[in-house]
């Protein structure tokens, strides 16, 4: 999900950055709070699933929940003027009832995002996209940077993996 559309400025970019992740494979819908845009459509996801809302203070999550289920009234704030970030309106993690099936996972706003050496390893794993090309590797503990036999290096190679998706990839295993 990618909320606060209402604040894009040009789609056609936004949906060149989204179309890895649509033909991944990936559910990519777009909400805004605002103007209501995606908010069925999220809520027909949502609709009967156990689910987590988690993402940078400030993203919308609370009010993303307040759009689909209105009666809970949850605390939210404007972005800070002073530094653009998020405001911390939710301090703990909270599991709410949906009306229309399934529970919510309300989880406070992320300020960083950091992953310890010990992580490491189950990062080429877990990398979106990744998986439909490492269980084709010739190593099961292949880190996609250097090994022979490597099915997502392969990919690269031939044009079916996006050379950002791969260059995130490496930034996130360079700085671990």
């Amino acid at each position: 999900m990618l909320n606060k559309i209402d604040l894009c400025e040009d789609f056609d970019e936004l949906e060149d950055e989204i179309a890895y992740y649509k033909e991944s494979g990936m559910s990519v819908i777009l909400t805004s709070v605002v103007d209501g845009r995606g908010i069925a459509e999220l809520k027909a996801e949502l609709k009967g699933r156990d689910t987590v809302f988690s993402g940078h203070s400030g993203a919308g999550k609370s009010s993303l929940i307040n759009a689909l289920e209105p009666g809970l009234e949850l605390l939210t704030a404007e972005v800070s003027d002073y530094n653009e970030k998020g405001k911390h309106t939710t301090t703990q993690a909270v599991m709410l009832p949906f009306s229309f099936g399934g529970y919510l996972i309300d989880t406070p706003g992320i300020k960083t995002l950091v992953l310890h050496q010990e992580d490491k390893p189950i990062v080429p794993k877990l990398f979106p996209g990744f998986d439909r090309f490492y269980p084709h590797c010739r190593f099961r503990d292949c880190t996609h940077i250097h090994e022979e036999g490597c099915a997502v290096l392969a990919a690269m190679e031939a044009g079916g993996l996006d050379p950002l998706r791969y260059e995130s990839y490496r930034w996130i295993m360079d700085n671990i």
